[in-house]
């Protein structure tokens, strides 16, 4: 290789690198658009990096960051058996006890949290995936019931997930999974 060959690759590069950082400059991806392109992990005690037990304010300001902007309610009134405060957005539910992060839902009928950025568990499931599949990576810790027209737990590593399904479920079905949560939800007859 001759010298002005190498050194015309640097130049190249370095153009290159010019260019793309004047673009993230001058055109740069809002952090919606940049957060929709990754999945948010989903864990039986977290929601991507918020881990259960996070003080409230902390929590609900960077789970907005993953989801857009939420709606607190305070419910210490109402008595949701020992919630005391919910953050919402549509398809997206966050619970909170005396200040502190303790349970969320996600997902609707149509398995998807209308407008949000994709999630998926710690072991690949992912909302509108079938029972089926559900089966196939979590084997028979993954149990359905009939119990609110269709639900789901696993127990994981990290703490139990739950949902619900589309239908009442049968083993190995094409149902799909519409709701993924984790945590406290107040009163029984409230969640799955």
């Amino acid at each position: 290789m001759t010298p002005d060959r190498g050194r015309g690759k640097t130049v190249t590069w370095t153009r290159l690198a010019v260019v793309t950082m004047v673009s993230f400059v001058l055109f740069p991806v809002p952090l919606a658009q940049a957060a929709a392109r990754t999945n948010v992990r989903l864990l039986g005690d977290a929601v991507g990096g918020v881990p259960f037990g996070a003080k409230q304010a902390r929590a609900t300001d960077e789970l907005a960051t993953m989801f857009g902007s939420l709606r607190t309610t305070n419910l210490s009134a109402i008595g949701w058996c020992g919630l005391t405060a919910q953050s919402r957005r549509r398809d997206v539910l966050f619970n909170f006890e005396r200040g502190r992060f303790v349970g969320y839902e996600l997902g609707n009928a149509s398995g998807k949290p209308g407008g949000q950025p994709a999630v998926v568990t710690a072991s690949g499931l992912l909302l509108d995936d079938t029972i089926a599949k559900a089966e196939k990576i979590y084997r028979r810790q993954f149990i359905t019931s009939a119990a609110q027209g269709g639900s789901w737990k696993v127990k994981t590593p990290t703490g139990e997930l739950y949902g619900l399904l589309v239908t009442p479920p049968m083993s190995g079905s094409t149902d799909e999974i519409d709701l993924i949560g984790a945590g406290d939800f107040g009163c029984a007859a409230m969640g799955p």
